[in-house]
């Protein structure tokens, strides 16, 4: 498709100038002499004609044959060689062809190769939620990734998918909060600390604007004493990062 472009590109500018160089030729015929004669004229299509020569040369041997270059060569050096796919592209195959099961075992299947591909994670969650409407499932997919360890800014990131589940599929509020309270204890002084703040409380103005059948479910979660995402009848669920510069600083230990 570049190739296609650059080439009409070259052809336009290559076409102009045969135009200009008829003009000029026309122009050129004309005697001196005769009132018909116009030197600035003559001088300017001249000129024109030099600029655009140079630049359909120009776009040729830069633009152009690159690309001409790549080509052959790849058909002598590596002819039967495919291409890089994609490692979504059966996932979004599988979703092309209405086959939702099937791709979000595909997005499971990338991460058995790329294990910290959160855009798999976050593709899986979404048809499991929005597609297939198994937002339990979802859940289940996003705490089995946390156990893993995370930076800090892919945590954050698939701790608020989280949320997004807990409180907008499941309307579960003490989970939901509690996800966010952990974060805010985690990563202190850090925007996600202050997003999940900002967050936390939508959600509680949320939460004690539903109707009280509705509230009797969800119970606001209590302050935790340390960083811990858990859930009823699993293991412990750990906010934990890699060290580097996304870690926030931590307090030094009291004596």
């Amino acid at each position: 498709m570049r190739l296609l472009l650059r080439l009409v590109i070259v052809t336009a500018l290559a076409g102009l100038a045969w135009v200009v160089f008829r003009e000029y030729q026309a122009v050129n015929t004309i005697a001196p002499d005769d009132a018909r004669y116009d030197p600035t004229k003559v001088m300017t299509l001249f000129l024109s004609l030099i600029a655009l020569g140079i630049a359909a040369g120009v776009m040729f041997a830069f633009s152009v044959l690159p690309l001409i270059g790549e080509q052959i060569g790849a058909f002598f050096y590596a002819p039967g060689q495919e291409s890089e796919k994609s490692p979504h592209a059966p996932a979004l195959a599988c979703v092309a062809r209405g086959d939702l099961e099937g791709a979000v075992a595909a997005y499971r299947a990338v991460l058995d190769g790329h294990p910290t591909d959160t855009h798999a994670i976050s593709e899986a969650t979404r048809l499991l939620c929005d597609k297939l409407e198994r937002p339990a499932d979802a859940a289940a997919l996003l705490e089995e990734q946390l156990q893993k360890e995370w930076g800090m800014e892919d945590l954050a990131f698939l701790v608020n998918r989280l949320v997004d589940v807990s409180w907008n599929h499941l309307r579960d509020f003490s989970r939901a909060s509690e996800l966010l309270q952990q974060l805010v204890e985690a990563m202190p002084e850090t925007r996600h600390s202050a997003n999940a703040t900002h967050r936390l409380r939508d959600i509680q103005r949320e939460f004690e604007a539903l109707p009280p059948d509705q509230q009797a479910g969800a119970a606001p979660a209590a302050e935790a004493d340390s960083p811990a995402l858990s859930t009823p009848g699993e293991e412990e669920l750990t906010i934990e990062f890699l060290s580097g510069p996304d870690a926030p600083a931590k307090e030094p230990p009291r004596s």
